[in-house]
């Protein structure tokens, strides 16, 4: 898998074609743009080559592969690069002049708050033949080297794998996913290719899109074709969930819903049929419809499961997730009225209610101990700055959270957990609405502390 990632980096950087005409090629991977200003950086301070790299960091894995980046970048720019090996920053300079190499630069990288840093120094390892075995330095200044760039999928990845988790903790980092051109409606993950591997499932207005693990746009397929809701809600609003290797959807903007599956070959998505109830939510065997209110970003309370079994909720909803595990079907909703509940039993008895409610609801096993984690967003409309929270279901309000951390630069509408690989646990994508009028999804995966 971290050879997949590591890949995944590389073919970003040298530009891969686009799946198909009207998908544009990806922009390069964070590595490779942080790989672009270190060189740049290098460069301007004038190294003499041969050139040492040193690289340290927590994570071996994102040290390695940014390594592998930067060295490919110094080669291309005839700086005789060469990778170094040292128990610390201090050994290097000494291997470094064992090498023959005439300049070293020590970096450290690192993932913090959803930025790729790379920081450390250049300096000259020339030693004046007439010093003996004095090591007298160049009188060539040394250089501060640090550039940062916005942190992505397989970078959050790579600095989340190899690395134990303390038990008890939670800490998560965030990272850019994916641009969309609109505000999303609905999100889902699911393994539509039978990899092992979530790919997620976004519902605008106008389309529906496919990503893979690592943020890569594998089709979309515009939905207008469906026909116009006589009575549409006026911001977008949704239904998507992923089954047996197939999505459901439904926009609150068509008048039909579809079934869809995946030919990744081609990168489109293949129309299976259409159907008329509202995919609420899915899990194990366990399918859930409904409908719409009538001109309301919300679901009406009345569900039918594909048992034919009816649930009554207590109140018109507009997010619902269910978790499957130990034989039990756990819920989460966010009503309407500004309030959630969570049920641990059978699905729909004997709710808890939370005082405080939430925009965005979902059960995901953030830890991989295989009981979920109640993950919400702030339940206000347009907060000036909203944020995550995971929360314990067994508390008695959202707002006490075990972990929570702010969403910058829009509102978040939209949760679901997706196991995009390696490592334990699920990850947690996020549906971002921007003030003007585009989406960004972000990542959130529990890394080392």
């Amino acid at each position: 898998m971290r050879g997949l990632l590591a890949a995944a980096c590389i073919a970003a950087a040298l530009g891969p074609a686009p799946l198909c005409a009207d998908v544009a090629p990806e922009p390069p991977s964070a590595l490779s743009r942080l790989a672009l200003a270190v060189t740049a950086q290098l460069l301007a301070a004038l190294p003499e080559p041969p050139l040492a790299v040193y690289m340290g960091g927590e994570s071996a894995e994102l040290s390695r592969d940014f390594a592998a980046l930067l060295i490919s970048e110094l080669a291309l720019r005839h700086l005789g690069p060469m990778a170094l090996n040292a128990p610390s920053s201090e050994a290097a300079e000494l291997g470094a002049r064992e090498g023959g190499a005439r300049s070293l630069t020590r970096l450290s990288i690192s993932l913090s708050g959803g930025l790729l840093q790379a920081r450390g120094d250049l300096i000259s390892t020339w030693v004046n033949f007439w010093s003996g075995q004095a090591a007298t330095r160049s009188a060539q200044p040394a250089a501060a080297i640090f550039a940062s760039t916005e942190a992505d999928a397989p970078a959050l990845a790579l600095a989340a794998s190899g690395l134990p988790l303390t038990p008890g903790s939670l800490h998560l980092e965030s990272a850019h996913f994916a641009d969309l051109p609109q505000w999303t409606a609905a999100l889902a993950a699911g393994d539509l290719d039978g990899d092992g591997r979530d790919e997620i499932i976004a519902l605008t207005d106008t389309e529906i899109l496919a990503f893979s693990p690592e943020g890569r746009l594998l089709a979309r397929r515009d939905h207008r074709a469906l026909g116009d809701s006589p009575t549409p809600c006026r911001e977008p609003f949704g239904a998507v969930w992923v089954e047996s290797q197939r999505v459901a959807y439904f926009p609150a903007a068509r008048k039909a819903g579809e079934l869809l599956a995946l030919d990744r070959g081609r990168g489109e998505f293949l129309p299976i049929g259409s159907f008329n109830e509202v995919p609420i939510a899915a899990a194990g065997s366990t399918q859930l419809w409904g409908s719409f209110l009538p001109g309301r970003s919300a679901f009406a309370s009345e569900l039918r499961a594909s048992s034919g079994e009816r649930w009554s909720l207590r109140g018109p909803f507009w997010a619902f997730a269910l978790f499957a595990s130990s034989g039990r079907l756990r819920s989460a909703v966010a009503f309407a009225d500004g309030t959630a509940s969570w049920s641990d039993s059978n699905g729909h008895a004997r709710p808890r209610s939370f005082r405080s409610g939430a925009a965005a609801i979902a059960l995901i096993d953030i830890d991989g101990d295989g009981e979920p984690e109640l993950v919400t967003t702030s339940g206000s409309y347009r907060p000036d700055e909203d944020e995550l929270r995971v929360v314990d279901p067994r508390a008695t309000s959202t707002s006490a959270a075990r972990w929570h951390a702010p969403l910058r630069g829009g509102w978040a509408l939209q949760v679901v957990g997706a196991a995009l690989g390696p490592g334990k646990g699920a990850q947690i994508i996020v549906g971002l609405w921007k003030p003007d009028g585009s989406g960004e999804l972000q990542v959130f995966r529990q890394v080392p502390q």
